[in-house]
């Protein structure tokens, strides 16, 4: 399945009139290692140049790249003024997971099941609607529901189990249009870790402006791995009867690409469902990455 070349219009507009006239010739070239070429350049007012660029999505360098515009009419004031302008080309491919835990990107945890998006601008695939498997050498890992009734796009739904090791892994789509392997397609990251849960502050908040009113503590958690927390994802819950704390905020300057060796979550010493009071007694804390990742400690407040 060869990939084709992908096309567009850069349209360059400069700051001051750059060109005499529309009859003015210009040329546009591009930073080096992007793989794009540049064709059929015009000037088509005296601020506005045009071409049409090219590039490979299998060979050209995602990133941003300066494109300088050159006047090169052979006379007159405007022989050789230059104008720059950014082009920007996208990844070749890449997959992205929405976990149960409403993270976006190429990262989940183990356990961590959800729906997939597999796009390559390359349009590799059959698009039939016909017979499509989506296999990969991440342990543990499977694919269901798939959807294949674009040349570009796949989706469905995964799932993954405590089988599933941390550790970067390849995706193989094969379809009535042949096979494609993405190496590197994905990371599945290692579940967070809680070693200490220490009070940063702790006051009597009146009930109102959005308050459930009570003791307010404001918990530093250290371990690792986290990333993309919530307060929906975090849970404080008795040991005596499962009744779980009012947890009311969460964060961490982790993500999933660089997870961080601390949180703070701030809680209410009540019910999280009556709001009335909490239960006497230990509580254990479950925290749940936006990757679906997790860890439930043993009592630890």
């Amino acid at each position: 399945m060869p990939a084709g070349d992908l096309t567009g219009t850069l349209t360059v507009t400069a700051p001051n009139a750059a060109y005499a006239s529309t009859s003015d010739t210009v040329s546009f070239s591009v930073s080096s290692a992007s793989g794009i070429t540049f064709t059929s350049p015009a000037v088509t007012s005296t601020t506005v140049a045009d071409a049409t660029y090219t590039y490979s999505p299998t060979s050209a360098t995602p990133g941003s790249y300066t494109v300088t515009v050159t006047d090169t009419t052979t006379s007159g004031t405007d022989l050789g003024n230059v104008v720059n302008a950014t082009i920007t080309i996208g990844a070749a491919s890449f997959i992205n997971f929405s976990t149960n835990g409403g993270s976006d990107g190429s990262y989940f945890g183990s356990g961590a099941s959800g729906t997939f998006y597999l796009f390559d601008q390359s349009a590799p695939f059959a698009g039939d609607g016909g017979n499509t498997s989506v296999t990969t050498n991440a342990p543990g890992v499977t694919f269901s529901g798939l959807v294949n009734t674009t040349h570009d796009t796949i989706t469905g739904d995964f799932a993954s189990t405590s089988a599933t090791v941390p550790g970067t892994y390849n995706v193989t789509v094969t379809d009535n249009a042949g096979t494609e392997t993405y190496n590197n397609a994905f990371t599945v990251s290692a579940d967070p870790t809680v070693t200490s849960l220490s009070v940063t502050s702790g006051s009597t908040v009146p009930t109102g402006n959005a308050s459930p009113g009570g003791t307010e503590i404001t918990d530093t958690v250290t371990g690792s791995g986290f990333s993309d927390l919530s307060a929906g994802n975090v849970m404080l819950t008795s040991t005596v009867d499962g009744t779980q704390l009012n947890v009311t905020a969460a964060s961490t300057s982790g993500t999933e690409a660089t997870p961080s060796s601390t949180a703070s979550i701030t809680f209410y010493l009540q019910n999280s469902v009556t709001h009335g009071a909490a239960t006497p007694g230990t509580y254990t804390l479950t925290i749940t990455n936006g990757d679906g990742g997790s860890v439930t400690t043993g009592a630890i407040f």
